[in-house]
């Protein structure tokens, strides 16, 4: 990768975690200096600080350990175990500024978490409404119906004239008694509003206030 591949990527990683590390590679001689961009998301430090800790996958670790590689912390450096060659490796730690946080640093977003949590679930809620709420308009309770052949057909009819797409604006049909009288309509009326519409906005806000 070019430096500005790698710049970019640490720029990247240091928004979104405040917390960026390079690995830095040269010889016993100093006859060269490498840079390599190396994955927020994997480091942790060693219990002493001392030195950092890679792991492809974290929830892995007890089962995995393994697969840990540790790092000198720049500007120390030395060889690492299991490579291959004898090259002398180094991770400078990149992290942003925060009062109180002397290992990691904090991203300035992190005010805005629990917005994004609440923009993910409404966004959630009414795709999951969309997918698989049936909400009717209302209920028609049909009395006088002689037989079962003639509320099958009489459903029928019902469906095909007053059914859009999906169940939107159904009407459900409850069938009484053969031979009965008194139909009604009762009107169904939705005074929950499941579209979240104005915590949704708020939260967009709080979102783009937290990220400056």
């Amino acid at each position: 990768e070019s430096m500005d591949e790698v710049l970019r990527k640490l720029v990247l990683d240091w928004h979104i975690f405040g917390n960026a590390y390079m690995e830095v590679v040269t010889d016993a001689k100093r006859s060269f200096v490498a840079f390599y961009h190396r994955d927020a998301s994997k480091f942790r430090y060693a219990k002493d600080r001392d030195a950092l800790i890679y792991h492809p996958d974290w929830s892995k670790y007890v089962s995995n350990k393994s697969h840990a590689v540790t790092y000198p912390v720049y500007p120390a450096f030395d060889k690492v175990a299991g490579a291959k060659d004898k090259l002398l490796r180094s991770v400078y730690h990149f992290k942003q500024y925060e009062p109180g946080s002397e290992i990691y640093g904090i991203p300035q977003y992190i005010a805005g978490l629990n917005a994004a949590g609440i923009i993910y679930k409404t966004d959630k809620w009414n795709l999951s409404r969309l997918d698989n709420s049936f909400k009717p308009s209302g209920i028609l309770v049909i009395d006088g119906i002689e037989s079962v052949e003639d509320a099958e057909d009489l459903q029928a009819k019902f469906d095909e004239a007053f059914s859009g797409e999906g169940n939107t604006g159904k009407v459900l049909k409850i069938f009484k008694s053969m031979g009965g009288e008194g139909t009604q309509w009762l009107p169904m009326n939705d005074a929950f509003d499941g579209d979240w519409t104005q915590l949704h906005t708020q939260s967009e806000g709080n979102i783009i206030t937290a990220h400056n």
